[in-house]
């Protein structure tokens, strides 16, 4: 069901049309510029309706044209706001039935349903779990565990260190299950196993290099933190998940056609850089990681022209992300799963304050103009929606380096003989890996009985 609502400007007066799709979401946040230029910013909750900061709500018997036609919901892209010319322009589609046609719906409802379910039920006490996990509590996070994660469907132990770990791991895995971008992570794992397989001794080495760095786990809490930070803030980005589910090219939806309305640039600006920032300093474990399985030497980095870095550790050592980003366009078999939307340009100009987030080419807030940090006759314009999905591709990516992460602390404990209780010999499973093919029927090579499919196999 679509309302009518109008909001009349405190700053200017004008009064906007406002155009609401009731949908699923119980709460989120509304933000459109008044032509003004002044930022209207709203919430709507199931509790509360709408409401409006620095707007007022008012009778809708207007005498003349609004000033401005907005369509909005908290669940997908609509319309982009517009100045009506006439008063047939008052009269469009809703936004539901333009979503239905441009949608792969029921896909874009289950990935909707997932995400804010995750928000609602997993999202705070995963949180907390990660908490008390760097601060070593081990036994508030036992109880938290146990409490929160009795189902036998997750599988997750808490008897020794190493089950606690395992558990942490899966339990912030989760929230890429539903993902589209669950694939890129099953495939870390498949081509994890394959090193294992085909390069063993190279991992080994490649490992122990890593080790030496003592990165891992300061990768992997800014990982976790920053996937909390994007929690805290799904609300301003859930319209922007419909964009994966759109049935014709993405890039005519980014391109201007089509709106967010939950969310301001300057609201999540500050996420595109964080992420930004993160990737470029993790990319090196999967071009690490590339070096292994391609090349099987660790350290044999493969050129990116007009960089003089010949090895993995001169990558180690550089300070400029933008140079670092560009080895995404290597073609590693792992590298190649990360998104390839990072812009140095854009992440600067946001860093100098370079960059226009007001009206631009009458697009009331909806394009954003990067300037040339090095000349500002330099700039170049992107959606707010391109922007947002940026970061709801970097945001994914994040479950791709935290599975890898994983997955080598979890080799690494192996080898130091450390192992889960489920398994009473998991040491066994290394050398049962590189001697002959396991196949998923046959008796785990842990000794625990059961068949590999059911035990090693399905971590």
């Amino acid at each position: 069901m679509q309302i009518n609502y109008y909001i009349k400007c405190y700053i200017c007066g004008k009064v906007s049309n406002l155009k609401y799709q009731m949908g699923f979401s119980r709460r989120h946040p509304i933000r459109f510029k008044c032509p003004c230029g002044v930022s209207l910013r709203g919430e709507f909750s199931n509790k509360n309706g709408i409401s409006f900061e620095n707007g007022q709500i008012i009778n809708n018997e207007l005498n003349e044209l609004p000033a401005l036609i907005v369509y909005s919901s908290g669940d997908f892209l609509t319309e982009p706001p517009f100045v009506p010319m006439e008063a047939s322009q008052l009269l469009g589609l809703t936004s539901f039935m333009n979503a239905t046609e441009y949608l792969n719906y029921d896909d874009f409802r289950k990935e909707f349903s997932f995400v804010v379910e995750y928000r609602d039920k997993y999202h705070p006490i995963n949180r907390a779990i990660n908490e008390l996990y760097f601060a070593n509590n081990e036994s508030l996070l036992i109880e938290t565990i146990k409490k929160n994660y009795s189902n036998p469907v997750y599988n997750l132990q808490t008897n020794n260190s190493i089950d606690i770990f395992r558990a942490v791991a899966k339990i912030n895995q989760f929230q890429f299950l539903n993902s589209k971008e669950c694939n890129a992570v099953l495939k870390i794992t498949s081509l994890f196993k394959k090193a294992i397989i085909e390069k063993r001794s190279e991992l080994e080495r490649y490992l122990s290099y890593l080790n030496t760095l003592n990165r891992l786990e300061e990768w992997k809490k800014r990982i976790y933190k920053l996937c909390d930070l994007v929690y805290e803030k799904i609300d301003l980005l859930i319209p922007i998940i419909s964009v994966d589910f759109y049935k014709g090219n993405k890039g005519e939806m980014l391109d201007g056609r089509f709106a967010i309305t939950t969310t301001s640039f300057e609201d999540i600006k500050q996420l595109y850089v964080d992420l930004y920032e993160l990737i470029a300093d993790v990319l090196v474990l999967l071009v690490g990681f590339d070096n292994v399985l391609e090349r099987g030497d660790y350290e044999k980095i493969k050129p990116v022209e007009g960089l003089r870095v010949n090895s993995l550790s001169n990558m180690v050592s550089m300070r400029n992300k933008g140079n670092i980003i560009k080895f995404l366009d290597n073609g590693g078999i792992a590298s190649d799963l990360v998104c390839k939307c990072l812009s140095a340009d854009t992440r600067n100009s946001i860093g100098h304050y370079d960059y226009d987030s007001e009206e631009i080419a009458n697009s009331l807030g909806q394009k954003i103009r990067f300037y040339n940090v090095n000349n500002k006759e330099e700039f170049e314009e992107k959606t707010l929606a391109q922007i947002c999905y940026d970061i709801w591709q970097m945001y994914n990516c994040m479950g791709i380096f935290s599975e890898l992460i994983y997955r080598l602390q979890m080799y690494n404990k192996k080898l130091e003989g450390q192992y889960p209780s489920e398994c009473n010999d998991l040491y066994k499973t290394i050398i049962g890996y590189g001697k002959k093919k396991i196949y998923p029927n046959d008796k785990c090579p842990c000794g625990s009985g059961l068949k590999y499919k059911k035990c090693c196999g399905k971590n």
